[in-house]
């Protein structure tokens, strides 16, 4: 099934610690489905047979580390949602997950429920607005072969690649303000951008607030 058909979002706690899984599982419960595992084969066994949405995970398990735990899991499941959590005293730890498991934030502990449950939310509402204005590749206008375009890369058809970016941008700034009632804190929030850098693109891409 789908996630975005999914009554209740899954979350995946790779945790060794079994108190603070137990924790973090009760006070997320109310708005996910949550399972608990403690080591990275329970982790992947379950990527197997379950969708899940996103996966929280201690940066070191019973059998091996958080970052190869998330990359493996990538590979079965890319689209959920990727967080490693430690004590944050070795900044390579979070270096070397974000480049080999995409990781999409580093909760540092102790896990704070009401602060991950932010994080989760801010990440669930990205993705949405993400997957609205993803363009499949095959919908992109294709250029045809000619010795003008292989001598100038940069012109499609359609518009050069900055073009597409920055239409694809502007449309995702436009549905995160209509999402949110033209709210620019919780907007700016869900894209990830400070408040200041929603309003620069807000006026670079000369977005009418009123009408969204």
């Amino acid at each position: 099934m789908e996630a975005s058909q999914r009554a209740v979002p899954a979350i995946l706690l790779a945790l060794t610690d079994e108190q603070e899984a137990r924790n973090l599982s009760w006070a997320l419960s109310i708005h996910y489905e949550c399972i608990i595992v403690s080591s990275g084969a329970e982790a992947l066994r379950l990527a197997g047979t379950h969708h899940v949405d996103a996966i929280i995970c201690d940066a070191q398990l019973e059998d091996m580390s958080g970052a190869q735990c998330l990359f493996d899991f990538r590979t079965q499941q890319p689209t959920a949602i990727r967080f490693l959590c430690g004590l944050g005293t070795d900044s390579s730890e979070f270096a070397d997950a974000l480049h080999v498991a995409a990781v999409y934030e580093y909760l540092r502990k102790p896990l704070f429920p009401d602060l991950v449950a932010l994080s989760l939310k801010r990440a669930m509402e990205y993705r949405e607005i993400s997957r609205e204005h993803r363009q499949p590749i095959h919908n992109l206008p294709r250029q045809p072969f000619s010795k003008d375009a292989d001598s100038n890369p940069s012109q499609t058809e359609g518009g050069t690649l900055k073009e597409h970016t920055e239409s694809l941008e502007r449309g995702m700034v436009i549905s995160a303000l209509k999402r949110f009632h033209g709210n620019q804190s919780r907007a700016a929030k869900a894209l990830g951008l400070s408040r200041v850098g929603l309003a620069n693109k807000i006026k670079r891409y000369a977005i009418d607030i009123e009408r969204t």
